[in-house]
């Protein structure tokens, strides 16, 4: 009997992949839309705290340096995505690159002399 390689779709591995190139994509696309959202709501959080301090004339000066970066970025979540990637891409690799079909390990159970027991042998 010929061991048959399993479906790559089988694997754990492939899903993971297929997901993370998924997240990837979808921040990309999505990058656009979230940067103009993220510079609304920080433009309103700015202008709600400078309403709420005592003193919002000493405190601007220094929020004018940082007011064109974001407090809240993606960076984090393509961090996330881009490791999950590359390590399911390397399981992936090692599962179906570096094992080659003939070095796929065969067991066979042979009848011993002994009528209890049969003898198990392991063929590379």
């Amino acid at each position: 009997m010929q061991n048959q390689r399993k479906k790559l779709t089988e694997s754990a591995w492939f899903w993971v992949y297929l997901f993370s190139t998924a997240g990837l994509i979808g921040l990309v696309i999505l990058q656009g839309k979230f940067d103009t959202r993220q510079d609304l709501e920080e433009i309103n959080f700015r202008a709600r705290m400078q309403t709420y301090e005592e003193s919002g004339a000493e405190q601007t000066t220094d929020r004018d340096a940082t007011e064109g970066e974001q407090l809240v970025t993606l960076t984090p979540l393509y961090i996330l995505f881009g490791a999950i990637f590359a390590f399911s891409w390397a399981m992936i690799w090692k599962q179906r690159i570096l094992v080659k079909p003939n070095e796929s390990v065969s067991t066979t159970v042979e009848p011993s002399t002994s009528a209890n027991s049969p003898r198990v042998t392991t063929e590379p």
